[in-house]
């Protein structure tokens, strides 16, 4: 359980977090985000340079988040009006209705 879910968390986690909420994350920093997650959970399964599968999935997580952001800033970025009508879902205004919970006496 420890490698499978080090793996996906490794892998997945970084790419994910840094696509929701930064503008200058490129294609070429979550591949290689994913590739850092998975490349450490898997090679420490058959060479153990981690005792705990479990430690080898959280250094895989730190690695991610520290990988995706250094190739994003030196890789090639999309283009400024493509990223910013992705990111227009943020500029949505959402307005909720509150109702009262307890009726009143």
């Amino acid at each position: 359980m420890g490698i499978s879910w080090g793996a996906l968390a490794g892998a997945f986690l970084a790419p994910f977090l840094y696509g929701l909420y930064w503008k200058k994350v490129t294609r070429a920093g979550v591949w290689a985000g994913f590739a850092a997650g998975v490349g450490i959970t898997v090679l420490n399964l058959f060479f153990s340079f981690i005792d705990s599968p479990i430690n080898a999935g959280a250094i895989a997580m730190v690695a991610g988040l520290i990988v995706v952001p250094a190739v994003s800033l030196v890789t090639k970025k999309l283009p400024k009006d493509e990223v910013n009508k992705m990111f227009s879902c943020y500029d949505e205004t959402v307005t909720v209705h509150k109702k009262k919970a307890l009726s009143e006496k």
